[in-house]
């Protein structure tokens, strides 16, 4: 009975450990949540840099978090979240942000951003929406009820 048992859960392990969509997060690129469920939530599973998603609408919470020039200093950039929903299936996705090099830059992003979802070269369509934050006290959010 228990080698019946565990041939069957072997068997399902492939299906199950093969995501149909692979997101590959690029660099200055922070990934918050994934399907309403925050990065540092317990029951969020895998890299964050490279996650596994079924097939189908998908939605991922990111921002830009770049180090960039301010005047005479280097300062850390950290963008609005933005909410990206997307379909896909069978393919692997890279979620990338411009290189914004200077703090004026990354306000224009935020103005309007402009983010690259792609799958072999070919531009991935997805709807943006926006978590404004009202103050700066976004360590204390709760994405996942936000989204």
């Amino acid at each position: 009975m228990k080698k019946t048992i565990m041939a069957a859960l072997i068997a399902t392990l492939p299906s199950v450990s093969q995501a149909a969509v692979n997101l590959e997060i690029g660099r200055g690129v922070e990934l918050v949540a994934v399907n309403g469920i925050p990065v540092d939530s317990p029951l969020f599973i895998g890299k964050v840099d490279n996650q596994s998603l079924p097939d189908g609408d998908n939605q991922i919470a990111i921002k830009i978090s770049q180090l960039v020039k301010d005047k005479n200093n280097t300062k850390k950039y950290n963008s609005h979240v933005h909410v990206l929903t997307f379909n896909a299936a069978n393919q692997a996705i890279s979620v990338e942000a411009p290189m914004l090099q200077t703090w004026e830059r990354g306000e224009e992003f935020d103005k309007q951003p402009q983010w690259k979802l792609s799958s072999s070269g070919n531009t991935v369509s997805y709807k943006l929406g926006e978590l404004v934050s009202m103050t700066n006290m976004s360590v204390l959010r709760n994405f996942g009820e936000e989204l």
